[in-house]
């Protein structure tokens, strides 16, 4: 929409809210303005669905940290990194958690690389708004390269995916006489 206004003109902008889940929902508009002294205008859009929702944090032993892919970073090869990560009920309803496991079909993008494994499986359980489900995915590769995957999770069997990423760490340092 490209609207030119005069000075002291108003132009009227009707916006629309659907959520498709519980929890909160943020979004953005951007005004662009060809004033030197106000250039460009961000207002936050927020709004709370109301229903079901499941949302993932990374756990660090106090912490939970919202998070849409777990980055192992670089762990050399035969050495073992796990992250603890929690699938937490942010809606304003019990979620029901139907599933939490590695996507194994080739030809999803999340399709998981054999390096990652869940070493503590998640409970499959109702949650009430603000409980979670925790477990304890692990990378551990054996050759030099990036891996990729993703964590299936699903609210009454409709799923979302967490990204899996890792890097094996190798040496390229050579010794010459």
């Amino acid at each position: 929409l490209c609207k030119v206004l005069r000075p002291g003109e108003e132009y009227k902008i009707n916006l629309k809210y659907a959520p498709i889940d519980g929890g909160a929902d943020i979004g953005l508009l951007h005004i662009i303005s060809g004033d030197a002294s106000r250039g460009t205008v961000d207002i936050q859009i927020n709004g709370l669905g109301a229903g079901p929702a499941l949302c993932a944090c990374l756990f660090d032993g106090t912490n939970c940290t919202d998070a849409t892919q777990v980055d192992f970073g670089a762990v050399a090869v035969n050495a073992t990194e796990r992250r603890t990560l929690r699938l937490r009920s942010c809606g304003t309803e019990d979620a029901d958690l139907t599933e939490a496991v590695l996507e194994m079909a080739n030809n999803n993008p999340f399709h998981t690389d054999p390096e990652f494994s869940i070493t503590r499986a998640f409970s499959i359980m109702r949650l009430t708004p603000g409980t979670y489900a925790e477990g304890e995915i692990s990378y551990a590769p054996t050759s030099a390269g990036t891996h990729k995957g993703g964590l299936r999770f699903s609210q009454a069997n409709q799923p979302s995916w967490i990204g899996l990423i890792g890097r094996a760490a190798t040496c390229d340092l050579q010794v010459l006489p």
